[in-house]
């Protein structure tokens, strides 16, 4: 069964290449005809001689004037030509592109190694030491012909009020004549009544009385110690009655001229319970006497002083004589 279904395809096969190569060559053959009868029945080969236009003048427009009649000459047929066989070009061999040599190539430069430059090291500007601030100024004055210098560490003392310290100084033993209109008399009779007038002449010269004994030819002796506390009264006394102060008898004492006393102190920050009071208050140079430097430590209590910083301040008090 198998080999009849082959052989049927075989013999269908060979029917359809006879039809088409029979289609293929009829085709042919109503084209070649198609040609051979355009060229043998329709395409003519025309040609005209025409002769000269005359024109003549003096005509009138419109009128026509017969051509000359030229004899036609009747060309001998000349038999065409064989046709050339059209052979087509020979194609052209292609030349061969000459290699042209290829540039070498343009390597980049190489890149030099540039020796790191090794920056110097930039100098360190040393540390800046933090100034310790200015001391503030000190505190100077005189007294009585004496003078003093009050300085502090770490910050400003001040004074709310200033005691003279020659007021406590010791008062003299001997309290001789004074002079007045060119004569001398007796200090008891130039004793003045106090400044606020509270005390009359008389009650001032019973107050000296009280520590002084009058002497004959009018001197005062002193017999018996004044307290610290009433030194004040009694040197205001003997001031207004006209004796110096400048020339007291206790600046006579041997070496009290270059002797000063020195203290060390401190002052309580304002914000302590004892505020602005004196503490650590010592002597740490004597002027060699006990009396003098009794007087002058009592005194410097008598004022007042303040610091401006929440810090316990010191100081330094040094009193000199002249």
């Amino acid at each position: 069964m198998a080999e009849r279904v082959s052989d049927y395809v075989q013999r269908e096969n060979r029917k359809r290449a006879i039809r088409s190569w029979g289609s293929a060559l009829l085709i042919y053959l109503l084209l070649v005809g198609a040609y051979w009868g355009w060229e043998h029945f329709v395409r003519k080969e025309l040609k005209m001689n025409q002769g000269p236009v005359l024109i003549r003048l003096g005509e009138p427009e419109g009128m026509e004037t017969p051509p000359p009649v030229i004899p036609r000459e009747t060309p001998a047929e000349t038999p065409p030509e064989p046709e050339q066989p059209v052979t087509p070009p020979e194609p052209k061999a292609e030349a061969t592109p000459v290699e042209q040599p290829k540039p070498d190539p343009v390597l980049p430069a190489p890149k030099e190694e540039s020796t790191p430059v090794k920056e110097s090291p930039k100098p360190v500007a040393p540390p800046v030491k933090e100034t310790a601030p200015a001391p503030p100024e000190p505190i100077k004055g005189s007294d009585k012909g004496n003078n003093y210098e009050l300085n502090s560490e770490g910050g400003e003392i001040g004074r709310n009020l200033w005691v003279p310290i020659a007021q406590y100084m010791p008062l003299p033993q001997i309290v001789e004549k004074v002079i007045s209109s060119g004569d001398l008399v007796s200090i008891l009779d130039q004793v003045q009544p106090d400044a606020l007038g509270l005390y009359s002449a008389d009650q001032n010269k019973a107050i000296l009385l009280k520590y002084y004994d009058k002497k004959q030819g009018g001197l005062l002796e002193l017999k018996k110690p004044v307290p610290l506390t009433e030194r004040p009264e009694l040197w205001a006394i003997l001031e207004r009655a006209g004796y110096d102060l400048r020339n007291a008898e206790y600046k006579n004492l041997p070496g009290i001229r270059t002797s000063p006393i020195t203290l060390n102190f401190s002052v309580k920050p304002s914000g302590s319970t004892t505020a602005n009071s004196l503490v650590d208050l010592e002597i740490v140079k004597s002027s060699g006497y006990s009396e003098i430097d009794e007087a002058v430590l009592f005194a410097f209590q008598q004022s007042s002083y303040y610091s401006k910083t929440d810090e316990k301040i010191k100081g330094r008090f040094t009193y000199r004589f002249y």
